[in-house]
């Protein structure tokens, strides 16, 4: 019976399953198959873990992604060997470059049993991902292997696939306890090794500049260096930016300057082009960070990042470098610097919903801009934005802000569409006290569509927004602009909202601002699943067309 004390180990997945439960996860996010179906029961049925039954493989390793970004604490899924893996394939990897903490737990057959035709060489396929992986092939190993997994996962900051061997899940497990194991979170800022020469470098900038800011990334928000920049800025006089993976890390602070590059606000980017020096902090320095360069006017820039690699990633001339934890080396720049305040060099930027166009509908389609704006103001503040990829995407990230960095879910670290619904949903489960807002485009929406029976099923009350243009809007604009007709990526749609409503959610069609007052109660305090069927003006462009056009010189 589900929560009972499970009986003394005698079998290996019954040893794995025991120690998943001593690790304290928030839940299992997976989907079933013959390698790992008597674990999921086990941890289950005899644990009582939460078990969130995912439709597809992609599906459960985007939950576990998307609860482990909103939570800070490593999330676990599982799948299946062989076929169930390889369809885990982009979500993992969306991971490992996201550097989520996610627990991946498989089972493999043994190339060498070839009459199983789910047989699959594991770490062949995993290898290019770049998740680390634990392969576990005799009862011996297994002791303790979600101890040194989760040891694995916090030494390298990236996602670990345990992957055990299926005749080892099957057979006897070894005798003796299994070592302790949690998801607690844990300090991933030490000091930084000593580096005089860029302390002093970055000081003697920072006191000589006249018109500093300071970028924070997502390096910076996870290594929890954002009270310590607020005060470096304090310090220094510096206004505060970020990068689109730190969306609203500084949300009211007089400073805050919003998103730096390609989905800046123009009062934002218009402060950003007058600074005189810019000091990024665990920010990915891209050129859809810096807008193919032309963000900080004639500004000099230094970086400091915990990633050697960075520096050479970069997409702007660096003034100087340092390779240190974004926490551990703001610390010792406030400790460096002379006491006192200085006045920001520049007033506080009113927050802008967009253009003052953007306010109505034609011909049935509603300005996208109007409706992440009338979302903004409408929704509760207390909320999570998991945003996919498409032509769309710039408009939620712009116009729907987020009470902390945390709660802003970037699904596009491998340029997938189709993930953020799965994240949407593993958010909501590791923060169900916030409304989930899950911004997609329908032909996102279409591909995800089998995880809307998953919110269906587990009643996760959730709010999907989808912006339909009836293509996919991106290559539209790609299409056009390389002298091709765009009707290959035009689509006809099925009804969306009666899509959803067949599928067991609540359905609403959108096709103006006053269809959204209408129904302004239920979308607000969605309990459960709802669909609203945006029908969006395609004739918007969204300004991230014209940078990518920069970026690849065409």
């Amino acid at each position: 019976m589900t929560g009972q004390p499970a009986p003394a180990a005698t079998r290996g997945f019954e040893s794995l399953a025991q120690q998943l439960k001593e690790a304290r996860f928030t839940g299992l996010f997976g989907l079933m198959g013959d390698a790992n179906l008597d674990l999921v029961a086990a941890c289950v049925q005899r644990h009582g873990l939460r078990f969130v039954a995912a439709r597809t493989e992609a599906g459960a390793v985007a939950m576990a992604d998307g609860c482990a970004r909103v939570t800070g604490r490593p999330a676990l899924a599982t799948v299946t060997c062989g076929p169930g893996l390889t369809n885990a394939i982009t979500a993992l990897t969306t991971a490992v470059r996201a550097g989520t903490p996610l627990l991946l737990v498989t089972g493999q057959i043994p190339l060498q049993a070839v009459s199983r035709n789910q047989r699959f060489d594991h770490a062949a396929v995993l290898a290019p991902t770049g998740a680390a992986v634990l392969t576990i092939e005799s009862a011996q190993q297994l002791h303790g292997c979600v101890a040194r997994a989760l040891a694995l996962l916090n030494e390298q900051g990236r996602p670990v696939v345990l992957n055990v061997m299926v005749p080892v899940l099957d057979g006897q497990a070894p005798g003796g306890g299994d070592a302790e194991a949690d998801t607690a979170p844990r300090a991933q800022n030490p000091a930084p090794a000593p580096a005089p020469e860029a302390l002093q470098l970055f000081a003697r900038k920072l006191t000589q500049a006249r018109r500093p800011v300071l970028l924070a990334g997502r390096g910076a928000v996870r290594a929890g260096a954002l009270d310590a920049l607020g005060q470096l800025a304090d310090r220094t006089g510096a206004m505060l930016a970020t990068t689109l993976c730190a969306k609203d890390a500084f949300a009211g602070s007089p400073r805050d300057l919003g998103l730096s590059g390609g989905f800046a606000l123009e009062a934002g980017a218009c402060v950003l082009r007058d600074a005189d020096l810019i000091v990024a902090f665990g920010a990915n320095l891209n050129a859809w960070t810096t807008a193919a360069g032309s963000a900080y006017g004639q500004a000099e820039i230094l970086q400091c990042d915990a990633d050697p690699s960075a520096f050479a990633r970069a997409s702007v001339a660096l003034a100087g470098h340092w390779q240190g934890d974004a926490a551990g080396c703001t610390r010792q720049l406030l400790a460096a610097l002379p006491a006192g305040e200085r006045p920001a060099w520049h007033a506080p930027v009113a927050r802008e919903d967009g253009p003052a166009a953007a306010h109505g509908a034609t011909g049935g389609r509603v300005d996208p801009r109007a409706l992440c704006a009338w979302l903004d103001r409408r929704l509760p503040a207390d909320r999570l934005l998991a945003v996919d990829g498409g032509h769309f995407f710039e408009f939620p990230s712009k116009f729907i802000r987020v009470p902390r960095a945390s709660a802003s879910i970037f699904s596009l670290d491998f340029g997938s569409i189709g993930l953020a619904m799965g994240m949407g949903l593993g958010a909501a489960v590791g923060q169900p006290a916030s409304l989930s807002v899950i911004a997609v485009g329908d032909g996102g929406f279409m591909m995800a569509l089998p995880e809307l029976d998953t919110a269906v099923r587990h009643r996760i009350p959730s709010l999907f927004v989808v912006f339909n243009d009836a293509a996919y809007g991106a290559e539209v604009k790609h299409l056009e602009e390389r002298g091709w007709s765009p009707e290959l990526a035009a689509f006809d749609m099925p009804d969306i909202a009666r899509l959803a409503t067949s599928m067991g959610a609540r359905g609403i069609t959108v096709r103006s601002v006053a269809d959204l007052e209408s129904h302004a109660a239920q979308i607000a305090a969605p309990t459960g699943p709802l669909v609203l069927d945006v029908h969006i003006d395609p004739a918007i462009e969204a300004e991230w067309i014209g940078l990518a056009r920069r970026i690849r010189g065409r």
